[in-house]
């Protein structure tokens, strides 16, 4: 067993700063042999395996997806920080994609740092490999993290990061199909040291506007495939029409995300002091970790008082989107904006902001109202006329559940598979 890597604390995510040694789930044993060369169950000799209808249609959003073509069965090796159910979009994008590969009859592992026991049982029900002390979250971490993973990802036919510290360690452990069989998801592309990513054989953005954004910062020598992200559908979650709302009364705005200045949450706090002055009714409901104590201090000093309701985490939020009125999300910059899929599952209007990838999670402004960042006036205008305004209260519900299709985890895994089919010496990859 490597030795024991030290991660950096995640007290800001309300995991505390401990010591882990490289962990794999125990009844996960059958799929370390898979991922180390020895067959998982009787597989054709051919290597291709037919899916049924039902192994692919979960309908858990009222979705059928179509049966899937002849496939050949991969090792697919997902790298990424630490696992934990914890609401990190990241974190929710990749756990969705593995069990969705993983139903698809693929040998999945997951490579991280660590992963709460939420995340263990979740992953080791669904047969997904789990690999713990697989990042280096300091650099005198780096090499024992790299012999953590080297057994795993020298062997995996697919090798997917999906951040800057697990494309380091990826790149060392296993260099040769690094060079070959590397694909990276640009969740964050803007930030500094996002360039490190674009150095994998396929490089995949979650929106038009990220791949843009990549090819103008390459000057065109890398042009990203675009998968947005999918979370109808989530093997994680229960389906939305199974969940009962939070009683938030009329007029309920609830944000959904972290509390921190990227997600543009004090500008939200301003357009609530000049909604509640037209509306007093009106309350914000924050979900998401009480990190942030200047932000509680920002509404107690704009005297927001009761008109803000920090609710803390909470494991399935969607239990408060569909007890609000309107959800808003004021992102600076958002890569895509997984947490509008979910609000739109819901069926609940959206009001958001126009960077980024937003626009595209709510098909071009017909899913939702988009407003200018930065601009707390905008954004009080937009939220007074959801929720003052039934007809178009009523529109823009109706619109939120429309097209929910483009938004499944299983469309997003058959176009990961496209990517994977382009690497070399792959091909004919099923969904």
């Amino acid at each position: 067993m490597p030795a024991a890597v030290a991660p950096a604390s995640d007290s800001a995510r309300g995991h505390p700063s401990r010591v882990s040694a490289p962990r794999v789930t125990r009844s996960a044993v059958v799929s370390v042999r898979v991922v180390t060369g020895t067959p998982l169950g009787a597989v054709p000799a051919d290597g291709v395996a037919t899916l049924g209808r039902q192994a692919v249609t979960h309908g858990r959003a009222g979705h059928p997806v179509a049966p899937s073509r002849p496939m050949r069965r991969l090792r697919i090796a997902h790298v990424t920080n630490a696992m934990a159910l914890d609401g990190t979009g990241v974190t929710n994008a990749a756990v969705d994609l593995a069990l969705e590969q993983r139903a698809a009859g693929h040998q999945v592992a997951v490579l991280c740092r660590w992963a709460d026991e939420p995340m263990r049982a979740l992953l080791d029900g669904a047969g997904v490999l789990l690999v713990e002390g697989v990042e280096a979250a300091r650099p005198s971490d780096l090499q024992r993290a790299v012999r953590a993973a080297a057994p795993v990802l020298r062997r995996a036919d697919v090798v997917h990061v999906h951040t800057v510290r697990a494309t380091a360690v990826a790149l060392l452990a296993a260099p040769a199909r690094f060079a070959t069989r590397s694909v990276s998801t640009l969740h964050n592309p803007y930030q500094r040291s996002a360039p490190l990513m674009w150095t994998t054989r396929r490089v995949v953005s979650i929106s038009a506007a990220d791949r843009d954004l990549v090819a103008r910062r390459t000057r065109g020598l890398r042009r990203p495939a675009v998968v947005l992200n999918g979370t109808v559908g989530s093997r994680r979650l229960p389906p939305a029409d199974a969940l009962q709302p939070v009683d938030l009364g009329p007029h309920a705005v609830v944000y959904v995300g972290a509390l921190y200045a990227r997600k543009g949450v004090d500008v939200l706090l301003r357009a609530m002091v000049r909604v509640r002055r037209e509306l007093p009714s009106a309350r914000l409901h924050l979900v998401g970790n009480r990190d942030n104590p200047q932000l509680e201090q920002l509404a107690d000093d704009l005297g927001l008082g009761e008109g803000a309701v920090f609710e803390g985490f909470s494991p399935d939020p969607r239990r408060y989107m569909k007890g609000a009125a309107v959800v808003v999300l004021p992102s600076r910059a958002e890569g895509f904006g997984l947490v509008l899929v979910e609000a739109r599952s819901t069926g609940v209007p959206v009001v958001a902001t126009r960077v980024g990838g937003i626009p595209e999670a709510l098909d071009g402004g017909r899913a939702g109202l988009l407003v200018d960042p930065e601009d707390d006036v905008d954004l009080a205008r937009a939220l007074l006329s959801v929720l003052t305004d039934e007809a178009l209260a009523v529109r823009l519900r109706l619109a939120a559940l429309e097209g929910l299709e483009r938004a499944h985890v299983a469309r997003a895994a058959r176009e990961y598979a496209e990517v994977y089919a382009s690497l070399p010496g792959l091909s004919a990859v099923g969904p």
